[in-house]
């Protein structure tokens, strides 16, 4: 599950823990009729190209018909393997790259097209590259190796209404079914997904206070013995939506309360590469620091924002927008993502704010260095600053977060009412200079 947005290109991304036997990398997008080639580079220690070895680089190669397979190491390229390109210029691309003990397996479209067995060690890995001719829509990283039968619960509150589960498997190549069935807290089958591999049918089924009730069989089935599969099951209100890669498939309609949903039975003949819950209501708090009023590098926001769903890209360029009012300044931005969209609010530093004040024409920080500020701000404006301030200032009373807001003015070197912000601390602790209550 999934939205259409555009990542950079080239793409870079540094892998946020160890690449374990069991995980995958999934790369979607779409090349256009004029592609000729493109890559995806497992990178150790750096994500460039000449920045160290390469444990796994697959080219894509339009021009030559051929997927190429190698090894940069030690300066070095080791020898090729080739195998045919199954896609043709300017279709979907779907590429996913399992990592085992011994070997990396790669499917094409979910379907096996090599194995390549490790030259260098996968913990070696630190980081990922997507480069070349394709419209990079999606790279996910996860998984684990998931013993089947399989039963575990489902985490949080469960599968609530609005919530979806995406599992993602492999029937096996000599298999013959294989069973899905999603449990509620009283131990009822709400919803069982049997598919027997290579029938024309996916039977669906709830088994209720001990009986099976009526099957509904209706829909062709697009599963294939040894090739993957991506399963949606979303819970509504009045029934299960199902979706087989990415396509819509069947409505199950609720036979009994479609809450309390907690449980998870996966048994048969099928691979477990993966299993997500989804909650479109669910509220995620991202912080990055940035300068005000300019495009960050899309290569150091894609593994933050990536993950979740949204574009490096116009997240770069939404915060510059929101951060127009403090050009030239550092900030922290504070991003509120629900259900893939992003709001975008700055949390200002107290050095920030008081510069701000200052009025000062924007300067570009990389060229200027050290600045002095040398303005000159009234005891108003430091009240006001440490009124913003108030809630993350650890000063029990607003008294102490303005003796904050002076000590930073003192290091930013700007006076208040033309005197030293020391003085304007003395003449406080004096009683010269009375604060208000809050």
């Amino acid at each position: 599950m999934s939205t259409e947005t555009q990542l950079p290109i080239p793409y870079r991304s540094k892998l946020t823990d160890p690449f374990e036997p069991g995980q995958t990398l999934m790369v979607k997008g779409k090349t256009i009729p004029e592609s000729k080639r493109f890559n995806i580079n497992f990178h150790s220690g750096s994500p460039d190209l000449e920045g160290g070895d390469i444990p796994f680089h697959i080219s894509i190669r339009y021009d030559e018909g051929k997927f190429v397979f190698n090894t940069f190491n030690k300066g070095e390229w080791m020898k090729e393997e080739r195998k045919s390109n199954p896609y043709k210029k300017g279709s979907d691309i779907d590429i996913r790259i399992r990592a085992h003990d011994n070997r990396f397996v790669i499917y094409a479209d979910q379907k096996e097209i090599h194995e390549y067995e490790h030259r260098v060690p996968l913990s070696t890995i630190t980081h990922f590259s997507v480069d070349g001719d394709i419209i990079l829509n999606q790279v996910t990283w996860g998984g684990k190796y998931y013993p089947v039968p399989y039963e575990s619960g489902i985490t949080g509150d469960g599968l609530t209404t609005g919530k979806s589960l995406v599992i993602h498997g492999i029937p096996e190549k000599k298999g013959k079914c294989f069973t899905i069935n999603i449990l509620n807290e009283t131990g009822d089958v709400v919803l069982s997904f049997n598919s027997k591999i290579g029938d024309k049918h996916i039977v669906r089924n709830a088994k209720i206070n001990n009986e099976w009730g009526n099957e509904e069989k209706e829909g062709k089935s697009p599963l294939q013995k040894g090739v993957g599969f991506d399963l949606e099951i979303k819970n509504e209100a009045y029934s299960f939506q199902i979706f087989i890669n990415g396509h819509r498939f069947a409505t199950f309609a609720h036979r009994t309360n479609p809450e309390g949903i907690k449980g998870l039975q996966i048994s048969g003949d099928v691979e477990i590469t993966g299993i997500q819950l989804f909650d479109p209501t669910e509220i995620k708090i991202v912080y990055l620091r940035c300068v005000g009023g300019e495009v960050g590098a899309t290569s150091a926001l894609a593994p933050k924002v990536g993950p979740l769903g949204l574009s490096p890209k116009k997240i770069g360029d939404d915060i510059a927008k929101a951060t127009q009012d403090w050009k030239g300044l550092k900030v922290t931005c504070k991003l509120t993502i629900q259900n893939r969209v992003a709001k975008i609010d700055v949390v200002p530093s107290a050095a920030s704010l008081i510069i701000k004040e200052l009025k000062e024409p924007p300067r570009d920080r990389k060229k200027v260095k050290n600045i002095k500020h040398s303005g000159n701000l009234t005891f108003d404006t430091i009240l006001k600053i440490a009124r913003t301030m108030r809630p993350r200032s650890m000063a029990r009373q607003l008294e102490g977060t303005v003796k904050e807001i002076l000590g930073t003015a003192q290091s930013v070197g700007c006076t208040v009412d033309g005197q030293h912000p020391h003085d304007i601390c003395d003449a406080i602790n004096n009683g010269e200079i009375k604060v208000p209550e809050e």
